[in-house]
C-alpha cells in the first residue's frame, strides 16, 4: 500500500456517497425547475384576472376649431389630443 494506490473498499464507499450526492442534486434540480414553472403560471392566472381596455375616440371639429374630450371620469380633464390634420 505504499505505492500511492487507493483500497478497493475505500474507492466503493467513496463512489456510493458521490451516486447519493448526485441524485440529491438531480431531486433538487427538478424541484427547482417545477418551482419555477408553477411561479410562472401563477403570474399568468394572476395577470389574466384583470380585464384591460383601450379607448379609440374619433373626434371633429367644424370650422377649423378645437375638438375637446372630456372622457367618462368626473375628474374634469381635457384631453386635446393629437393634430391630425392634413393641411400645411
Amino acid at each position: 500500500m505504499d505505492d500511492g494506490s487507493i483500497s478497493y473498499i475505500a474507492f466503493e464507499s467513496e463512489q456510493v456517497r458521490h451516486e447519493e450526492r448526485e441524485k440529491r442534486k438531480d431531486k433538487i434540480i427538478l424541484i427547482l425547475i417545477l418551482i419555477i414553472f408553477l411561479n410562472n403560471i401563477a403570474w399568468l392566472l394572476f395577470f389574466n384576472q384583470f380585464d384591460i381596455m383601450g379607448d379609440a375616440v374619433t373626434l371633429e371639429s367644424s370650422e377649423e376649431g378645437n375638438a375637446s374630450y372630456m372622457g367618462a371620469g368626473a375628474s374634469g380633464v381635457i384631453d386635446n389630443g393629437r393634430g391630425e390634420s392634413q393641411d400645411d
